[in-house]
């Protein structure tokens, strides 16, 4: 049986830089990273970021593309249902999150999140 455990740096952050690589996506930088994340090693893992509203976000979910598909599957979902809890136990009342991916869309639908399709525009501002 495999566990999404608490997201440790220092145990984790490079496992989750070589999936970046092999995705050809930017690697996280470990201080944008929040504390709170979730991680079945070698697998997957998730981030939920916190406000100082009733709101979080769950955000940064990724999955080792050499892990066998059945296991990743399993593991997102529990990487997703270990964020919800915690954001659950924490007070908020709601975790929102964004993608362009229709497999994402679709496995938070099966997990109980509604999908509202929407444009949407990341604007950030380097503070």
């Amino acid at each position: 049986m495999i566990e999404a455990v608490p997201f440790i740096p220092a145990d984790h952050y490079e496992m989750l830089c070589q999936w970046a690589e092999k995705r050809h996506m930017a690697k996280p930088p470990l201080f944008l990273l929040p504390s709170t994340g979730r991680i079945v090693p070698g697998v997957a893992a998730a981030f939920l970021y916190k406000t100082d509203s009733r709101v979080g976000f769950i955000e940064n979910l990724i999955s080792n593309p050499d892990a066998n598909p059945g296991v990743s599957s399993e593991a997102i979902d529990l990487c997703v249902l270990a964020i919800a809890e915690e954001a659950r136990r924490l007070g908020f009342e709601f975790l929102w999150g964004s993608t362009f991916i229709p497999g994402v869309v679709e496995r938070a639908k099966r997990l109980g999140f509604v999908a509202r399709p929407e444009r949407l525009t990341l604007i950030t501002l380097r503070l």
